[in-house]
């Protein structure tokens, strides 16, 4: 049976469309999208249930002249300082990639599957997407988890996805962890299944992940050097609600503040010299080889190799009301509630921030890469220190980087998204792509899903 339905956004621009019993509400999300000319997440019935995209305007109930509300898709955008790419999704829901282009940076091997997606994660040597259906599309390197058609029958119901240097782990619903990529970086896990079930939240290192189940336990699996083997401190992982990394490392947190920590002694799982001050931690931060704690007071308490950002010394006296920590490969940078910013460790990794200290004020946000970080200010500007190589300096994008609402960072580059839904880069040219072909994918008109 024909009918028409009207969709609507918030802003009050309304289109009629036609439409039938038959039509899936996909279908019908797309006609909107190029009537309205903007991206279209979802579509809301007048009773406010959100529409199901496989389902039929007929078993949706809708009814001729009924008018839907259409919840607008915004530019979304995915990196990892890991990694050696960036994935943007734009407003119709379509995502482009650029970096380096045989490690991830070229998707166009399956860009005709890169809809609909709602989460990126991007890793070193190749990346994988979650689609809104729960399915996972992955590109890159083959052997270094670009290829996941050996698992491909267990990934559905996806909810996130983790990278290690060269594996993935996929959480489904079900709290089921699916792994693929090579073996000896965590893409072979040899636990038996019934230990990676009832998942709540999976980490990785270089070369390990460690999962944290439902009951509180954590399991670990992959290279034991990278802390793939948590048996050793197996009794102490109760309770545990949170879990950072070094490159070798794990650091899992207690829901009484405590910290458990397990992996190469000398990249951070030494945490003994400084277990009296590891109480009341809210969040831990890794380097490369060292960690940075948190505390609910506000103060830091770091442990690891000193080359890494493992000595918070000369800085101590500066360390609190702090609201984030973020580590490069040897340094950290810390921002405390009044918007200034605290540094130490290697400088050319970004772990001194004298030169430009005078700028570093009412800043919101901090992303690190290698080797430089950058800072988001309140006013929408732009600050970055470090390697000039890495993206510590942005003098060349200056004159854009206004009105910028997030940063995000890969392993040689940074990424900065404008209010007006265009992206920023700087860094290395290798990481940071063309500006001009960026801008041409991102305003590039809205086109039917293939």
């Amino acid at each position: 049976m024909a009918l028409s339905v009207s969709v609507t956004l918030l802003s009050g621009q309304l289109a009629v469309l036609p439409a039938t019993t038959d039509t899936k509400i996909r279908d019908l999300k797309l006609q909107a999208q190029r009537a309205l000319q903007t991206g279209i997440r979802s579509l809301v019935h007048p009773e406010r249930k959100v529409l199901l995209d496989e389902s039929t305007v007929g078993e949706s109930g809708l009814q001729e002249g009924d008018v839907l509300t259409a919840v607008a898709r915004h530019v979304l955008v995915w990196s990892s300082p890991a990694g050696s790419a960036f994935a943007v999704s734009r407003s119709d829901g379509f995502v482009f990639t650029w970096g380096l282009s045989m490690y991830g940076g070229d998707s166009s091997a399956v860009k005709d599957q890169l809809w609909h997606v709602k989460h990126v994660c991007v890793g070193d040597a190749a990346s994988a997407a979650v689609r809104e259906d729960g399915t996972v599309i992955t590109w890159g390197d083959d052997s270094e988890g670009g290829d996941s058609s050996k698992v491909s029958h267990d990934l559905h119901d996806i909810r996130d996805v983790r990278a290690s240097h060269s594996a993935f782990a996929a959480l489904r619903n079900d709290g089921e962890v699916i792994t693929w990529g090579a073996g000896n970086f965590g893409g072979l896990c040899l636990l038996p299944r019934d230990q990676i079930r009832n998942v709540k939240h999976v980490e990785s290192s270089y070369a390990a992940f460690a999962a944290i189940r439902d009951d509180g336990s954590v399991v670990a699996w992959g290279d034991e050097r990278s802390g793939g083997d948590c048996s050793k401190c197996k009794r102490q992982l109760v309770d545990i609600v949170r879990i950072s990394s070094t490159s070798a490392a794990f650091a899992a947190v207690t829901c009484r503040g405590q910290v458990v920590t397990w992996g190469d002694r000398m990249m951070g799982a030494d945490s003994s010299a400084v277990a009296d001050r590891l109480q009341h931690v809210q969040s831990v931060e890794g380097s490369t080889g060292a960690f940075a704690a948190l505390r609910k007071d506000g103060t830091v308490v770091t442990w690891g190799a000193a080359a890494y950002g493992g000595d918070s010394r000369k800085v101590q006296e500066q360390l609190h009301d702090i609201r984030l920590l973020r580590g490069s490969v040897r340094a950290f940078a810390a921002l405390r509630q009044d918007g200034s910013v605290i540094t130490w460790g290697d400088a050319a990794f970004g772990g001194s921030s004298d030169s430009i200290q005078h700028m570093l004020s009412d800043v919101q946000d901090l992303r690190a890469s290698h080797a430089a970080f950058a800072a988001l200010r309140v006013d929408g500007r732009v600050v970055a220190w470090g390697d000039d190589a890495y993206g510590g300096c942005c003098q060349e994008a200056e004159e854009e980087l206004y009105s910028v609402q997030e940063i995000h960072a890969c392993r040689a580059a940074f990424a900065a998204l404008r209010a007006d839904g265009l992206v920023i880069t700087w860094g290395d040219q290798a990481f940071r792509g063309d500006m001009t072909q960026i801008h041409e994918q991102l305003q590039s008109p809205i086109f039917k899903q293939v």
